[in-house]
């Protein structure tokens, strides 16, 4: 899978691999929801593959 995470005009793309962990540092613009979508094609559920992260 991949993950990206959209904020302002811009977004962090990350690769994420079966039995790893993955990290990665933000700095969101604001509070708010932001999108995150999967952009790697995973199979037939890829396009409902998305989470939201919520900034306080």
């Amino acid at each position: 899978h991949g993950a990206s995470i959209q904020f302002g005009r811009g977004a962090r793309m990350t690769r994420l691999h079966p039995g790893r962990v993955t990290e990665t540092e933000m700095t969101f613009p604001k509070p708010g929801r932001y999108l995150v979508n999967c952009t790697v094609y995973c199979g037939p559920a890829h396009d409902t593959m998305q989470a939201t992260i919520e900034v306080a």
